[in-house]
């Protein structure tokens, strides 16, 4: 069974590529507003942009999970 989420907001880390570009486009098919966050900022809003073209809601943002301090914003 999925559990709906519909309505919440999912931060996917590595959004920019790979698993994490397909695992944002997914929760935002969904209905999750999405925040795609990635170290390559302009990949971020690249796949933020290609979501909201489909109807979908996400805001792209750059993030280096392996600082903690920038983790924190």
């Amino acid at each position: 069974m999925r559990k709906s989420v519909q309505g919440k907001t999912a931060v996917i880390t590595g959004g920019a590529s790979g698993i994490g570009r397909a695992t944002a486009h997914s929760l935002a098919r969904r209905g999750a507003q999405v925040i795609v966050a990635d170290i390559d900022a302009d990949g971020a809003d690249r796949v933020a942009g290609e979501i909201s073209e489909h109807g979908g809601r996400a805001t792209g943002v750059r993030c280096d999970v392996r600082s903690e301090s920038a983790s924190r914003n």
